[in-house]
């Protein structure tokens, strides 16, 4: 057999995760992004679902990062990433991101800066286009 490239082992990986999210879409109800991150090439990646949040939500993880911006990066990932999905088994969230009471693992740090820093991009408006003559 022969054995994947870099692009091709990374590309399944997101094809994986993808259909995983849009399968959880259905069952939450919800829009899901899924974040993939490479521990080692071909063969270790870490995948994270998170929660688009919706209007209210997105306003008062966008107050928590302006009190805040750390610890608000940090509240975006706790109140949005999907770690279970009742009544489904093997579709959540890669364990080593945070447990079922959201501690992180101190062996992944890295891994969960990484997810913490990424979190920030669920806050997404659009832009008024209004032009008046």
């Amino acid at each position: 057999m022969d054995e994947l490239t870099d692009v091709q082992w990374l590309e399944k990986i997101n094809e994986e995760a993808e259909a995983k999210a849009r399968e959880m879409e259905a069952l939450l109800v919800c829009e899901i992004k899924p974040v993939v991150y490479v521990v080692e090439p071909l063969k270790d990646a870490a995948v994270a679902f998170l929660r688009l949040p919706d209007a209210k939500q997105t306003l008062k993880l966008l107050r928590a990062m302006a009190a805040d911006y750390e610890s608000g990066c940090e509240l975006i990932v706790r109140s949005q990433l999907v770690r279970n999905v009742t009544g489904y088994e093997g579709i959540c969230s890669d364990a080593r991101f945070m447990n079922e009471v959201g501690q992180y693992d101190f062996h992944n740090a890295k891994l969960n800066a990484s997810l913490v820093l990424d979190a920030k991009l669920l806050i997404d408006f659009y832009v008024d286009e209004f032009k008046k003559k």
